[in-house]
């Protein structure tokens, strides 16, 4: 599958060090470019992690290395996009359940961007840094930027605020993006974010709140069927 855009560093001799200018390069003709692209925010937040981060805690690509970017992709039979204009309609960033380190229930996550570091260089140790251990996470493959939540969803109880319900859990959504291989999609999720209903103003490094709901093919479980 080719790679529907690429994330490129810009060359510049006068940029200082740990900075860096990226963009988002969907090819030659305006007809591959969306009318809206990926949020300046977003692109740096990614560029910053792939390109500048420690290689001893994560790796990172070198700048020299055009990352490859899909818009959708396949797995187990469900397509999942993130997608800043689909289709001339609006943005589609699907969400997903991923298995997360230190839980032992899938974390959903919002799908940000896909990104493929196959043929990038990767690097995983600098002799000149002086952290004490190597993590060496970055591999060739396909990955997902996401805006997880901080926990597994729960069932909310005896609290005024939020209402309980059989077919729907709550969360809240982590400030932070994260880098994560795309082997960690499990599944698909339904995700309300109760700003959205709402339509309730958070503070800017306040966590938003979400809700998951359960699948239709589990309604006659929860509502009909006797429960012990």
């Amino acid at each position: 599958m080719k790679p529907r855009f690429h994330l490129r560093c810009l060359s510049d001799d006068n940029e200082e060090e740990n900075q860096l200018r990226v963009k988002i390069d969907w090819g030659k003709g305006s007809l591959s470019n969306p009318i809206t692209n990926f949020s300046r925010h977003l692109v740096s937040q990614i560029a910053s992690r792939m390109y500048l981060n420690c290689a001893n805690h994560g790796g990172r690509i070198s700048p020299q290395s055009d990352i490859g970017g899909y818009t959708q992709i396949k797995k187990g039979g469900k397509i999942f996009r993130a997608h800043p204009w689909y289709q001339n309609k609006g943005p589609w960033f699907d969400w997903g359940n991923f298995d997360w380190e230190d839980f032992d229930e899938p974390v959903p996550a919002q799908i940000m961007m896909f990104l493929d570091l196959t043929g990038c260089i990767i690097i995983n140790d600098e002799t000149d840094r002086e952290e004490n251990m190597s993590q060496h996470l970055l591999s060739e493959g396909i990955w997902a930027v996401v805006r997880p939540g901080t926990s597994p969803p729960s069932i909310c109880r005896n609290n005024d605020d939020q209402f309980d319900s059989k077919i729907a859990k709550h969360f809240h959504i982590s400030n932070d993006m994260f880098v994560v291989p795309i082997s960690s999609l499990v599944s698909e999720v339904c995700v309300v974010e109760t700003s959205h209903i709402f339509g309730e103003d958070k503070e800017v490094d306040e966590e938003q709140e979400a809700i998951t709901i359960s699948g239709m093919d589990d309604w006659a479980n929860q509502f009909l069927m006797d429960q012990d």
